[in-house]
């Protein structure tokens, strides 16, 4: 399932304000299903490599790229968006409730292989499309 939302602009969710990216997803605050937290962000595509990014988003970079500057040479890349304007688009990507809960419990059932199997096949398709 794909989801798609506004980062920035008038939205009223946690997930409309640039800071729930930067303080949370980023640096690998979020607590999900294992209790282990979000990995922390890292540049991806041909965007970031363009602008010679490569690795984890260090402290404020997320944010220079939120405001249209070089996240390493605070030079302006584009207009900055208003107060009001939309700054990003968040899209994730999520499994059936039925994938994730076969992933949690495969290891309890003693089949950690088919686990490591629905793990290889969701974030590896995915890392290979970015």
């Amino acid at each position: 399932m794909l989801t798609i939302g506004k980062i920035g602009g008038q939205g009223k969710g946690q997930w409309a304000s640039p800071s729930y990216y930067s303080q949370q997803v980023v640096r690998g605050a979020e607590d999900y299903y294992a209790g282990k937290g979000e990995a922390p962000g890292s540049w991806a595509g041909a965007g970031a490599g363009a602008l010679g990014l490569e690795g984890v988003i260090a402290e404020g970079e997320l944010e220079a790229i939120f405001e249209r500057r070089h996240p390493e040479t605070g030079e302006q890349l584009m207009r900055a968006p208003g107060d009001h304007g939309v700054k990003g688009i968040d899209l994730q990507m999520a499994v059936p409730k039925s994938v994730s809960t076969l992933w949690a419990l495969s290891e309890q059932c003693g089949e950690p292989e088919v686990g490591t199997s629905i793990w290889e096949a969701t974030h590896g398709a995915a890392r290979a499309r970015v």
